[in-house]
C-alpha cells in the first residue's frame, strides 16, 4: 500500500491524481480515492493482500465458479464504502468542492488463476456494478505497459530530437 501510494502511476493513466484524504465519511479509512483521468470522477481503490488461494472457486455439481469467501467479503465492504460515500454526497461537494456522483471502486485482491479461474473473474467483474475486481497480477500488468509506452515515447522523442538536430546544422 505505500508502495502504490508513491507511485499511483501503477494504476495506468486512467488516473491523474491520487487525492491525500482517506476519511470521507464517518467511521471509514479508504485506502485510496483517485480521479479519473477522463471525466474527474472519484473512484474508490481497496488494496487487499496478493493471496495465493483462488478469487473464484469451482462449483463442480452445477460446472459453475462462484466468489471466494475472502473476495465475498471485500465486496461487501467495498458496497459499504459505495453507500456511505453516495450518502454524504451533498456533504463532500459542500466541503471539499469534488462529486463522488455514482463513484466507482476497483478491488486490488489475490493473484492470478489458471485459465478458467481468470475466465470465471472476467464474468465475475462483467456482472459486477460499479465494482471491478484485479488481482496483483494484473495490477503489475498495467504498471509495466505504462512504462512501455513512456519508454517508447521516450525513445521516438530522442531519435526525433537526433535527426532534427542533425538537420539544423548548417555543413
Amino acid at each position: 500500500q505505500r508502495h502504490l501510494k508513491q507511485h499511483p502511476w501503477l494504476f495506468g493513466s486512467e488516473y491523474s491524481e491520487l487525492l491525500e484524504r482517506r476519511t470521507w465519511t464517518r467511521d471509514d479509512n479508504l485506502d485510496f480515492m483517485l480521479r479519473r483521468s477522463a471525466d474527474g470522477y472519484l473512484e474508490i481503490i481497496e488494496i487487499k493482500t496478493p493471496f495465493k488461494e483462488p478469487l473464484m472457486r469451482h462449483e463442480s455439481s452445477h460446472d459453475s465458479f462462484y466468489a471466494s469467501s475472502k473476495l465475498s467479503q471485500v465486496i461487501g465492504q467495498v458496497l459499504r464504502y459505495i453507500d456511505e460515500v453516495e450518502r454524504n454526497r451533498n456533504s463532500i461537494i459542500a466541503s471539499d468542492k469534488l462529486d463522488p456522483f455514482k463513484i466507482r471502486a476497483k478491488i486490488i485482491i489475490g493473484r492470478d488463476q489458471p485459465e478458467s479461474g481468470q475466465a470465471a473473474l472476467r464474468s465475475y467483474n462483467a456482472h459486477l456494478n460499479r465494482i471491478e475486481v484485479l488481482t496483483f497480477d494484473q495490477l503489475l500488468r498495467i504498471g509495466k505497459r505504462t512504462i512501455d509506452i513512456f519508454e517508447s515515447v521516450a525513445e521516438e522523442g530522442r531519435a526525433t530530437n537526433s535527426s532534427e538536430w542533425d538537420d539544423d546544422i548548417p555543413y
